[in-house]
C-alpha cells in the first residue's frame, strides 16, 4: 500500500513541477523573445512587458490559426508602436513543433544566440524542449502564467504529457524547413 502511495506522490510532484511550476531560466539580456501562439493572451502581454524592461530587442509572435481572439492580438501587438522590433509569423505546420522549427530558423538567419521561449506556464517544458532541438544557441525559459480552473488541468497535462514523451522518445530531432 505504501508503494502505491508513494507512486501517486511522486507523479503528482512530477506533474506539479514540468506542468504547474516549470523551471524558468530568464536572462538579464538575450537576442530575441519567441512566443508560443496560444494561451489567453497572457504569452504576448508578458513577452511585451519582457521587451518593455530590455530583456531583448526583439518579439516573435507566433499568430496561430486556431483561435480569431489571439491572431487579433497577434495583428494587434505587431501593429502597434514599440521601442524594440515585434515580427508576427504564422508556422507552417501551425503546430507547436512547427513555431520550434521557424522561430530556430529565424534565429539561424538573424544570428540570434540567446532565444527566450515564452507561452504558458504548463507548455513551458514542451515548447522549449522542441525549440531546443531547432536552435544551436541557448535557449531560456520564461512561463507566462494564469489562473485556469483546476477542473482544465488533467487535460492539459495528459495533452502536455503526451506531446512531451512523443518530443523526447519519438521525434527528437527539428522538423525540415518547408
Amino acid at each position: 500500500m505504501w508503494v502505491m502511495v508513494l507512486a501517486v506522490g511522486l507523479l503528482f510532484a512530477l506533474v506539479v513541477r514540468l506542468f504547474v511550476w516549470p523551471s524558468e531560466s530568464l536572462p538579464a539580456t538575450g537576442d530575441a523573445i519567441v512566443v508560443f501562439a496560444g494561451g489567453s493572451g497572457e504569452r504576448i502581454e508578458w513577452a511585451l512587458e519582457l521587451a518593455e524592461s530590455g530583456v531583448a530587442p526583439t518579439v516573435v509572435v507566433s499568430r496561430g490559426v486556431n483561435n480569431k481572439d489571439r491572431v487579433r492580438q497577434a495583428e494587434r501587438a505587431c501593429d502597434a508602436a514599440h521601442p524594440f522590433e515585434v515580427i508576427c509569423v504564422t508556422a507552417d505546420p501551425d503546430s507547436t513543433r512547427g513555431e520550434a522549427a521557424l522561430f530556430g530558423h529565424l534565429a539561424t538567419e538573424n544570428q540570434w544566440l540567446d532565444l527566450i521561449a515564452v507561452t504558458s506556464d504548463y507548455h513551458l517544458v514542451r515548447a522549449s524542449t522542441l525549440l531546443e532541438a531547432c536552435h544551436d544557441g541557448t535557449v531560456f525559459r520564461s512561463a507566462a502564467s494564469r489562473r485556469r480552473s483546476i477542473f482544465a488541468l488533467p487535460k492539459l497535462v495528459m495533452h502536455e504529457l503526451g506531446g512531451l514523451a512523443e518530443a523526447i522518445l519519438v521525434e527528437r530531432n527539428c522538423l525540415p524547413r518547408r
